[in-house]
Order: C-alpha cells, then sequence, then structure tokens
C-alpha cells in the first residue's frame, strides 16, 4: 500500500470506524434499562433487573386516562396468553394517583397483572415518559426494543411479543 492510501485510511477511514463504533455503543446504551425498583401495590419491592431472562411489557398509566382505561382489557388478555411463557406486565401507576385509588381501580377493573407505583416520578423519568399510556416492550436481555406511545393495537403486541419468545418447537 502506498504511502497516499495509508494517509487516506488513516484521516477518512479511521474516523469512520470511530463515529460507526459510537453510534453502536451509544444507540445500544440507550435501549438499555436503568436500575429500577418498582414499589408495588402490597408495599413489597422488585428490581428491575431480578426479571432479566424474561421478556417485560411495562405499561404507563393513570386511573385518569381514559386512554389508558381503554387499552386495559387487551393489556388483560396479553396477560392471560402469555404469562405462562415467561412474559411479565407491569402496569406503572403515575404519581398523582394515590395507592388507595390505584387498589380501588385495579379491584373494579379486575387487572390481573402486576402493578407498581411511580411514588416520586422517578421510574417517568428513567424511561422519559412525558404522556401516557406509554407501553415499552424489553427483551430477555434487558433492551428496550419498542416503545409505543398512545393506545397498543394488542395483534400488533401479540405478534412483538411472540417474536421475542423462544422457539418452542425445539
Amino acid at each position: 500500500m502506498n504511502k497516499t492510501a495509508k494517509m487516506l485510511l488513516l484521516f477518512v477511514g479511521f474516523p469512520i470506524l470511530i463515529a460507526g463504533n459510537a453510534y453502536f455503543y451509544f444507540t445500544e446504551k440507550a435501549k438499555q434499562l436503568p436500575e429500577i425498583e418498582f414499589t408495588l401495590l402490597d408495599g413489597k419491592k422488585l428490581k428491575l433487573d431480578a426479571l432479566k431472562g424474561k421478556t417485560i411489557l411495562l405499561n404507563f398509566w393513570a386511573t385518569s386516562c381514559a386512554p389508558c382505561r381503554k387499552e386495559i382489557p387487551d393489556l388483560a388478555d396479553l396477560y392471560q396468553e402469555f404469562s405462562v411463557k415467561e412474559v411479565q406486565i407491569i402496569g406503572v401507576a403515575m404519581a398523582h394517583d394515590r395507592p388507595d385509588q390505584v387498589i380501588a381501580f385495579k379491584q373494579h377493573y379486575k387487572i390481573p397483572y402486576t402493578l407498581a407505583m411511580d411514588i416520586d416520578s422517578g421510574i417517568a423519568k428513567a424511561f422519559n415518559v412525558e404522556a401516557i399510556p406509554v407501553t415499552l416492550l424489553i427483551s430477555p436481555r434487558g433492551q428496550i426494543e419498542y416503545r409505543h406511545s398512545g393506545v397498543i393495537d394488542i395483534n400488533d403486541m401479540r405478534k412483538r411479543i411472540a417474536a421475542m419468545l423462544p422457539d418452542e418447537r425445539n
């Protein structure tokens, strides 16, 4: 390789390589889960990293949110369908909901999946949730694979969850 080619490679190729690696690093880093501890309705704590190895559907909602109420039956259906397949569904009630409101709401709507309280808005901040409902689909590797704002499409979500599950034909 002549000197001109080496210089061209050094001044053009090297920065491209660095930029590509930085892009991969930062986009993959952004997909990683923050270290979060949920406070469940019964007061128990659940660390998000304890769920590693499971597919997680994380739904941010509030009792006063009409679109949130609209998607509860779909989330319950997904829970019924996938809970035996190592899929964890967690509804995160926003900070302005009081625990007694959320408990009454869970009983009234017969919500079968886990509910947690975001008492200080720390969970919403960690996931950059500014408006609700927001649903995140997290892979068993602990990466955010899908983020949806608004009411979910149950068929689309069903396909996305199924695609993350291990192949059961083996």
